[in-house]
Parts: C-alpha cells; structure tokens; sequence
C-alpha cells in the first residue's frame, strides 16, 4: 500500500503528540489535513512501530497516562480526603481543584475499588 505520508513525517508527527501537542496544532504546522495527521498518529494507516514511535492511543496523550502508579494513589487519597472535608464538593469540582479531568479521577477511583458516591 502506498502511503501519502513517509515514515520520518509520521514518527515526526508521533513524537509531538506524544510530547504533549495537539493533532490539530501538528498537522497545520506540518501543512498537512488533520484527518491524514490523526490516522498516521493513531497508527489507522502506519500500523505498528515508526522509526521506534508506538501509535498513540486514539484517545490522545492525557495527564491520566502521566503519573506513576504511587502519583495516582496519593491523588486518589487526596480525592477521598477533599469529599471528607467538603461532602457537598462535586466530582467535577474536587478533579479540578487536584488540577485532573473529572473522568481521570473517575476512572482512578474505579480502579482503586471505589465506588463514586457522589
């Protein structure tokens, strides 16, 4: 299968996103359409490892992928504390004041066995 895009574009393109830029912000940079930039990233069309860059997930590089296992814990304990201190405080809101996605913390939270009451 021929390719519109060669395989140092792709890993280019890879390493920004995984480095924290945006698809969109990479592709007009790189002068290219956003769909072709997002399907070589998210490995649709360059399957496998480029030049030694994996695919990044389709969805996207998150804090959640950030932190460390310990890091999650203590910001999961961090959550539990904040819903002690202020029971009335949102999900939402005690994800923001950790400076976290609100479905970051949930899914923490899942995993660590806890069932969101609020």
């Amino acid at each position: 299968m021929a390719y519109k895009l060669d395989t140092a574009t792709v890993a280019a393109a890879r390493r920004r996103v995984l480095a924290g830029e945006s698809v969109k912000a990479v592709a007009a940079d790189m002068n290219l359409a956003y769909t072709t930039t997002a399907a070589a990233v998210r490995g649709a069309t360059h399957p496998g490892d480029v030049d030694g860059v994996p695919p990044v997930s389709s969805y996207g590089f998150t804090a959640r992928h950030r932190y460390l296992p310990h890091e999650r814990t203590r910001f999961v304990e961090q959550a539990k504390a904040l819903r002690a201190a202020h029971p009335y405080m949102s999900a939402a809101a005690i994800a923001r004041q950790l400076d976290l996605e609100p479905c970051t913390l949930r899914r923490w939270l899942i995993r660590d066995g806890q069932a969101m009451p609020w």
